[in-house]
């Protein structure tokens, strides 16, 4: 691990002080004890929390590269470094004291956004926002699953077998050229017709649910296509999680702007007029 993914973990692991204590960075101990360092544990409730307080981002990255099995041994380390910190006085040097003051203030200012933003998202302003863009979310789609082969003859095979009762999901993983819905039996879940080439969109948005198309092809080679469902638009709860993230940008900005408009803030460079 990267000495910056490292000292990412090592300090979302750590709780500022509070006010009542000069000694930084304890955390309160909860859940099973997984390891002990000299004689201070390493709980699962700190792998917890950590990996709730990690972005997404960071947190899938983690995931993709196999880092997050490597958690403990890196808590290990960071509890190492921290009581040696901790026994060489550092966090009393001044630099330190500001830096801990500013992350401090760092966290608090993000909590306090994220529980604004929490607040903010209500029902309605989701769905307000999903009604007011039903050009974008109201089209119509299909659900569907194919198999793709290169040879005219071969997909003809695969027809007769279909035909015959052959399985379809089975058949794709043994016949479908598309690496990328072979394995889930052929699956391309829900598409819009814009999200396809014409001739395989025309056959899909054109087919009946719960038929099987004829073969038929694309620049990509020969398809047979299973619609297994139609709808007029996309559902409000399929794009929830999306049209929060696109509020959540607005409301920061305008709670921001809130705080600002009810504050008294005097720059000397601008004048000795207050600015509300």
């Amino acid at each position: 691990m990267r000495l910056t993914s490292f000292l990412l973990i090592f300090s979302l692991g750590c709780e500022p002080a509070d006010a009542e204590t000069s000694v930084p960075g304890e955390i309160p101990v909860s859940g099973e004890t997984l390891v002990t360092v000299n004689g201070n544990p390493i709980t699962q409730g700190m792998i917890d929390s950590m990996v709730e307080q990690m972005p997404e981002r960071v947190r899938k990255q983690m995931e993709a590269t196999g880092q997050m099995s490597q958690m403990q041994d890196q808590l290990v380390l960071a509890e190492l470094l921290y009581r040696e910190a901790l026994k060489r006085n550092i966090h009393s040097k001044p630099e330190v004291q500001t830096n801990l003051a500013l992350a401090a203030r760092s966290a608090l200012a993000q909590a306090l956004l994220e529980e604004v933003v929490k607040e903010r998202t209500t029902d309605e302003a989701v769905k307000k926002h999903y009604d007011d863009r039903l050009a974008q979310y109201g089209r119509a789609q299909v659900k569907a699953s194919h198999i793709l082969v290169k040879d005219e003859a071969v997909i003809k095979e695969v027809k007769a077998k279909l035909d015959a009762g052959g399985d379809f999901a089975a058949l794709a993983k043994e016949f479908s050229a598309d690496p990328g819905s072979k394995g889930d039996g052929g699956s391309l879940g829900w598409f819009s017709k814009k999200d396809m080439v014409g001739p395989f969109a025309e056959a899909a948005f054109g087919a009946e649910k719960g038929t099987v198309t004829d073969p038929v092809e694309t620049r990509f080679g020969f398809h047979i296509i299973k619609v297994e469902d139609k709808r007029e638009k996309i559902p409000l709860e399929d794009v929830r999680e999306e049209i929060e993230g696109q509020l959540a940008q607005g409301l920061v900005q305008t709670y921001l702007d809130e705080l600002k408009a009810s504050a008294t803030i005097v720059d000397k460079n601008a004048g000795t007029e207050p600015k509300k």
